[in-house]
């Protein structure tokens, strides 16, 4: 699924564990409750996307562009988030930035 272009595409409650999504176009997309834990997600277009209850435990998303993203209480223990965009971005009680991993 590098690469992938899903943007504004329904993945509620979808399982995307351990996928390679490095640079898929995510804009706009509902992935609300989904399972990225694992996932590459590097460089990938995920602004204006939905991630409220996502679990992003151990997903990379370094140089990823969440601006004005949703990641309302998502789950993101060890996640990688080095040059990571998130301007606008709703952050509210997941601890994506100051919870990550180098």
């Amino acid at each position: 699924m590098r690469g992938a272009d899903l943007r504004d595409a329904h993945l509620i409650g979808v399982d995307l564990r351990d996928a390679d999504l490095r640079g898929a176009r995510l804009e706009g997309a509902n992935l609300e409750g989904a399972d990225l834990s694992g996932a590459r997600l590097d460089d990938a277009q995920l602004n204006g996307a939905m991630l409220t209850n996502t679990e992003l435990s151990g997903t990379d998303l370094r140089r990823a562009d969440l601006r004005e993203a949703v990641v309302i209480n998502a789950y993101s223990p060890d996640v990688r988030t080095e040059g990571m965009q998130f301007a606008g971005a709703d952050l509210t009680g997941s601890h994506l930035i100051y919870g990550g991993a180098p």
